[in-house]
């Protein structure tokens, strides 16, 4: 059976249309999904470099913090690391409008740790002095106290923290106990 012009058209035009479905669905789709999944891969590792390059850049700025708070704050005597601790938190305090209840040292056992970063690594003995304190003062001065405790060149870490609200009173009531080091020396360092 013979076709006419017309049949030749539309069977022409039938094999174009399934070639292009099968050309979509073999070549092009499968290319526009891998494009799109490498797009996505390229977002991503953008993403972790962005990350990567943050964490190095916080690394350098705590790197530098440590040298300055090592060279500056950390002391070789446990009385003259205990006056210099309560001396700060009482400044911050003043500073901050908090009214000190009570401030009460105690010196803790000796721990050997690793200090310094990278190649420059030293084993030292450092010892901890824990502060208690009681004050009482509105949040905003608590902020103030907490940003001052965090940013300081003394070493000092808040080891708890307890905030209470007074029955009838407007100011809160604050427990803190935080801690300072020192360097521990010894006959054979002297």
């Amino acid at each position: 059976m013979r076709m006419n012009r017309r049949e030749q058209m539309l069977a022409l035009g039938a094999a174009v249309a399934i070639g292009l479905l099968v050309l979509d669905s073999y070549v092009i789709s499968p290319i526009a999904e891998a494009y799109q999944e490498l797009e996505d891969r390229r977002l991503v590792a953008l993403e972790e470099l962005r990350d990567a390059r943050s964490l190095l850049n916080a690394h350098r700025g705590a790197q530098q913090r440590y040298r300055h708070m090592m060279t500056v704050g950390l002391t070789d005597n446990a009385s003259l690391a205990e006056s210099q601790a309560l001396h700060s938190m009482r400044s911050w305090a003043a500073d901050a409008d908090l009214t000190l209840a009570s401030m009460q040292p105690d010196r803790r056992s000796t721990t050997r740790v690793t200090t310094g970063f990278g190649d420059q690594k030293d084993r030292e003995t450092l010892s901890e002095i824990e502060i208690s304190a009681r004050a009482s003062g509105s949040l905003e001065s608590i902020a103030q106290l907490l940003y001052e405790l965090e940013t300081a060149d003394v070493p000092v870490r808040v080891n708890r923290i307890r905030l209470a609200q007074r029955t009838g009173e407007s100011d809160l009531a604050l427990e803190l106990r935080a801690s300072t080091i020192y360097r521990e020396t010894t006959e054979a360092d002297e």
